[in-house]
């Protein structure tokens, strides 16, 4: 099957192998593919999903060269001219005259030595051998000295030359082109004060110039102060799926679920071009081990991978990257075709990739069990975020494309599991069986923390709700989550923070500076202590250059 469709059968007795071929491998062949092997026993499946890589995408050559990908090698590319004519045509006599006063064998000719030798703007002037060539002469021009005018006023130059082929006339402003042809007309502004020139060419190398104007354009002032922009005023906007807690998902679309697996999961793709996505690898944590907290996040796009490690590092094949030792410091991973880059600013990690027209793929890690990833509104998605169409009905579709009746059932359809080696996950207990006697209590200390006034810009302007959180809080809190040090109220605070951070980017002076005091929660350095002591051993930025690990 290929994303639920048929695409190759075997009915041989006893068969234990079937193979599906795919010869010449285009776009419109990625996407998952289920083995389905059935008997008269049963049914058993495996899932792998291709990804087909475009060694030629984004890549522009110069002139007429087209891109052929290093598909042996599975990197590079080459620019290569085409070609222009056939074998025939190639070979016949039609000589004729560039524009740059060069005898060719044929059109052909032409074009192909143009191509290998990067020269733009060749072209037939003549057909037969060249004539004989006289450089160019400027025979009449406007000759203004230098004036002064002002601002909305009128310029008209003017320019004629001799010489055989025709020459060509070109007008420069200050060294740049700005028009061709033997008048040059211009409305006047303050940019266009400098030197002109009239130049006239031909044969592309023969050339005769002169001044005709050395210009002034004089105008009052005008003094305009314009605040600072923020640089996500010129971002598309963009969706934001949570994952946080124990794990408690609120995804593009706002559906909220909580889901307990311990596996990796898909947690977002872009399932229309298949250019990013993102894992989540989940692992057992709490009281007794019974509930379930993101351990890493992975993000791959294009042919390239990084990793969200506990403590704020990451992982880039196999190199660690300290970022909590360049705290607001951007960091550029070196040879990124996405540009990506790292930022963290003493309680978050915000990774960014390049998705090309301005747009981004952002993930914000809070170094312990909680990710925010915000996509562009306009991808459609798939994985446990859901599908980011606006819709929060369908939100649960699975892997086969089915709607699930619940979230162990919507989470487990998307494992990234080929061995079978992870459990089938229970359905979610409901607060009352969770909480019991303690569910008002917890719930009023949740509440309490998550209505801080620090938050109010969130609530009250921004229109974010607080029940998912104080939903998760309760859930985490009763089940003993966490650590006395990052208690479960200060680990879903923080995640509604950075939401809110996030959020604000778009209306200034709007933050969240202070949450953690008001609500009792670890501050940023105290909390940096033991975010990092959930992970691996990290260097101090003292040690770092002499540390392998």
């Amino acid at each position: 099957f290929h994303d639920g469709a048929v695409v190759s059968t075997s009915n041989r007795v006893q068969s234990q192998t079937a193979i599906n071929l795919i010869k010449n491998v285009a776009k419109s062949n990625e996407g998952w593919y289920t083995c389905l092997a059935c008997n008269r026993q049963g049914c058993d499946e495996h899932d792998a999903y291709l990804h087909v890589i475009d060694l030629c995408q984004d890549v522009t050559c110069p002139r007429d060269k087209v891109c052929v990908g290093n598909y042996d090698e599975g990197v590079g590319h080459t620019c290569e001219c085409p070609q222009y004519c056939e074998s025939k045509e190639r070979t016949k006599s039609a000589p004729i005259c560039t524009n740059f006063c060069e005898d060719k064998f044929n059109v052909c000719q032409m074009k192909e030595d143009a191509c290998k030798n990067n020269i733009l703007g060749v072209e037939v002037l003549s057909n037969g051998y060249c004539p004989s060539i006289e450089a160019p002469v400027i025979s009449e021009a406007s000759d203004l000295g230098t004036l002064e005018m002002e601002e909305g006023e009128e310029l008209e130059l003017l320019c004629y030359a001799d010489g055989s082929p025709t020459p060509q006339i070109l007008w420069y402003h200050n060294g740049m082109n700005v028009g061709t042809g033997n008048e040059l007309t211009l409305t006047l502004s303050l940019g266009d004060s400098g030197v002109y020139v009239c130049e006239a060419t031909n044969c592309m190398t023969s050339v005769a110039e002169k001044v005709v104007a050395v210009l002034t354009v004089t105008s009052a002032p005008v003094i305009t102060t314009v605040p600072p922009t923020p640089e996500r005023y010129n971002d598309p906007p963009r969706s934001t799926c949570s994952v946080i807690g124990d794990p408690h998902f609120l995804s593009f679309d706002g559906r909220s679920f909580s889901y307990s697996g311990i596996c990796s999961n898909l947690l977002a793709m872009d399932c229309e071009a298949g250019q990013w996505y993102i894992y989540g690898r989940m692992t057992a944590c709490g009281d007794n081990l019974t509930g379930s907290c993101l351990e890493t996040v992975t993000l791959y796009i294009g042919a390239e991978n990084v990793e969200l490690q506990r403590g704020w590092l990451l992982n880039r094949y196999g190199k660690k990257i300290v970022t909590k030792n360049s705290i607001n410091e951007v960091i550029e991973l070196e040879n990124s075709e996405n540009s990506i880059t790292a930022l963290f600013d003493g309680s978050n990690l915000k990774v960014t990739a390049d998705l090309g027209y301005n747009k981004k793929i952002v993930i914000n890690w809070d170094g312990y069990v909680s990710v925010q990833i915000e996509t562009p509104r306009d991808t459609y998605t798939c994985g446990m975020c859901g599908n980011n169409d606006g819709n929060v009905d369908n939100d649960m579709t699975t892997r086969s494309r089915a709607v699930a009746t619940n979230a162990a059932e919507f989470g487990d359809s998307w494992k990234v599991d080929p061995l079978n080696r992870c459990v089938e996950t229970e359905p979610a207990l409901e607060l009352a069986e969770v909480c019991g006697d303690r569910a008002d209590e917890v719930r009023a200390e949740c509440e309490f923390v998550l209505n801080l006034e620090s938050f109010a810009v969130c609530r009250e302007e921004l229109g974010h709700e607080t029940e998912h959180f104080v939903r998760a809080c309760m859930n985490d809190e009763c089940k003993g989550q966490f650590t006395p040090q990052l208690s479960s109220k200060c680990v879903i605070a923080q995640a509604y923070a950075q939401r809110c951070v996030s959020a604000t980017i778009y209306k200034p002076n709007s933050g969240v500076d202070g949450w953690e005091m008001e609500a009792g929660c670890p501050g940023p350095k105290e909390r940096e202590e033991f975010v990092v002591a959930t992970g691996c051993p990290q260097p101090s930025k003292e040690e770092e250059s002499t540390w392998e690990f």
